[in-house]
């Protein structure tokens, strides 16, 4: 879980040299996606809340243009939900 993009300073880094799969729950990513080019191993996958981002304090600056931000910089977005949804639902999200 990497909320805030002042958390992804010292993830980045990344010292002891091991790939980074994926981020979850990554809101900010969006405000730094030249910053996640550079992670060692190549860029991770965001894994991004379909709704109700901003329910914690870490989230406030999520935005709902946070997928489209990181996919025009070409990194792969994968988006949740934490309920279970209804096929309707869903395609009215898609």
């Amino acid at each position: 879980h990497c909320y805030e993009a002042v958390d992804l300073d010292g993830i980045l880094t990344n010292e002891f040299e091991f790939p980074v799969a994926s981020f979850h729950h990554a809101g900010e990513t969006y405000l730094v996606p030249e910053l996640l080019k550079k992670t060692w191993g190549g860029t991770p996958a965001i894994a991004l809340f379909a709704s109700n981002f901003p329910k914690k304090r870490e989230a406030y600056r999520g935005s709902e243009f946070a997928p489209r931000v990181l996919a025009e910089h070409g990194i792969d977005v994968v988006m949740k939900v934490s309920v279970a949804l209804s096929t309707s639902s869903l395609h009215s999200m898609l």
